[in-house]
Order: structure tokens, then C-alpha cells, then sequence
């Protein structure tokens, strides 16, 4: 379910942002989004901010994947190979933190549209 849901959000996400819904996200980022939610007056307007959201929630899911993966890597290392003896507690703690970072954003972007 969540993987049909995330090509779901990317498959919208892609074609809002290419206009052939008619919902124009192009212009949304994150340097003028405060001004796009306070000029937000259409329901076009409310629809291109939960396209935005919903397509930043699953780059957030996507790239705690990715980190996933890295950790895993790390995680299965002898200690000195790749990363200097003493260093992998914090750098799997490192992980752990953008990954809960992530899977934040990923849980609560979908709600503020």
C-alpha cells in the first residue's frame, strides 16, 4: 500500500508540476512558499500546495531510503575499514536522526495541503 501510494504522490506530483492538470507548482518553492500560502485565495491555489507538499513528503520518503541503505552499509563494515575506529556509534546515530528527519516529513507533508 505505501508503495503504490508513493508512485501514486510521484505520478500527480509529476504531472501537476508539468501542467497538464492546469495546476501550475512550478512557481512554489521554498524561498516564496509563505507568500503562496498567504496569497492563496482558489481552490487551484489550495490544490498546487497540496501538490507541492505531497511531492516534497515523497522526496523525504525516498531519500530516508536512501539513507537507509547507507546506514545499512556502515552498519556492516569492520570497524576501521571505510570509517576510523571509534566513529560508527555516532555516525550510525547520525543516520538514524536524518532518517527520523525524513520520515517526519514524510508523515506530515501530505497534511498540510
Amino acid at each position: 500500500m505505501r508503495t503504490s501510494r508513493a508512485v501514486l504522490v510521484v505520478v500527480l506530483a509529476a504531472a501537476l508540476t508539468s501542467g497538464c492538470i492546469g495546476i501550475e507548482t512550478r512557481d512554489i518553492n521554498e524561498a516564496i512558499l509563505d507568500q503562496k500560502i498567504a496569497q492563496a485565495s482558489t481552490p487551484a491555489d489550495h490544490t498546487a500546495l497540496a501538490a507541492y507538499y505531497d511531492a516534497q513528503a515523497s522526496e523525504a520518503d525516498h531519500r530516508a531510503d536512501a539513507r537507509r541503505r547507507a546506514r545499512h552499509q556502515y552498519e556492516r563494515w569492520p570497524p576501521g575499514l571505510y570509517y576510523p575506529i571509534g566513529t560508527t556509534p555516532s555516525l550510525l546515530d547520525h543516520y538514524d536522526q536524518l532518517i527520523a528527519g525524513y520520515e517526519q516529513t514524510a508523515r506530515e507533508n501530505p497534511h498540510l495541503g
